[in-house]
């Protein structure tokens, strides 16, 4: 049985792999508007096929051998994969605008649709959390396989969706 100092530094590790993903999913969520607003709306569909079988194959094989962390850190390394595949397909980031009056404006603007959608992934999260806690790897690894499953059936819906986003 683990000691009570082993469990801390578990969940203190999986805490900081929930950080890392929600960090590398919102710079996901970033590049993809940047892409829809530039019409390319069948390249984020590509992208997000790639990201959801990435994270579906290797978040069920990690949550089953590793458990939370390995879940938590195939998931972070599906959107950095999927935004290097992006990145080398000729899709560049923008320069980023320097402006006081505009930052402002984006920050009183944008920081209640960021405090949404931080509390909505760890909503969409902390089952998963629970679930390890209470039921170990095993159960997570059930888990996670049919809620990717579940993910990867609303591809085709979600890619439906970016094509035809501006009709």
């Amino acid at each position: 049985m683990a000691s009570h100092w082993e469990a801390d530094v578990a969940v203190a590790s999986a805490w900081r792999w929930f950080a890392l993903r929600v960090v590398v999913h919102n710079i996901w969520l970033y590049f993809e508007a940047v892409m829809r607003s530039r019409r390319k709306y069948a390249r984020v569909s590509s992208l997000t096929i790639l990201v959801a079988m990435l994270s579906t194959s290797l978040g069920v094989a990690a949550a089953t051998i590793y458990g939370l962390t390995g879940f938590l850190v195939a998931a972070a390394g599906s959107y950095c994969i999927t935004i290097a595949a992006a990145w080398m397909s000729g899709q560049r980031f923008p320069k980023p605008i320097c402006s006081r009056p505009i930052a402002r404006e984006l920050l009183e603007s944008g920081s209640p649709i960021l405090a949404s959608h931080l509390l909505s992934r760890l909503m969409w999260n902390v089952d998963k959390i629970f679930i390890y806690i209470v039921g170990g790897n095993v159960a997570l690894g059930i888990y996670a396989l049919q809620s990717h499953i579940t993910n990867a059936l609303m591809l085709g819906p979600a890619g439906v969706a970016d094509v035809l986003f501006p009709h």
